[in-house]
């Protein structure tokens, strides 16, 4: 896929390191999740590598319908049960890029990522 094929709607960035980045596709941002046998992290383990790609729409909705931050807890909740903590990569929309949550792997903060999307 080229760049050129990417659109990005507001309040979405394409540079990758803006806490506004989200990955569009045709116009349409997406969250997307890691998963591959070796994951350091259990919920991000599957048999083969996979990305699995989570609608911000839906989030949005979540939001919309008082409903997010619920989930969101329970979530976290659950991930410390399975994992003893919660996800180190984890941060709220808008606080950091989310480029450095789609591999499910706890980074520094000199992390950037090696995919050009611009």
């Amino acid at each position: 896929m080229s760049a050129p094929r990417l659109h990005f709607r507001a309040p979405r960035c394409r540079l990758r390191n803006s806490a506004k980045f989200s990955l569009s596709i045709a116009s349409h941002p997406f969250f997307v999740i890691g998963l591959h046998p070796g994951a350091s992290r259990i919920a991000r383990r599957f048999r083969h590598p996979a990305l699995v790609f989570n609608s911000h729409r839906q989030f949005e909705q979540l939001r919309d319908d008082g409903r997010y931050a619920k989930m969101q807890a329970i979530i976290r909740k659950r991930d410390k049960l399975l994992q003893g903590s919660v996800n180190p990569s984890l941060a709220d929309f808008g606080t950091a890029t989310e480029a450095r949550q789609y591999s499910g792997r706890d980074v520094g903060k000199d992390w950037e990522c090696p995919y050009d999307f611009s």
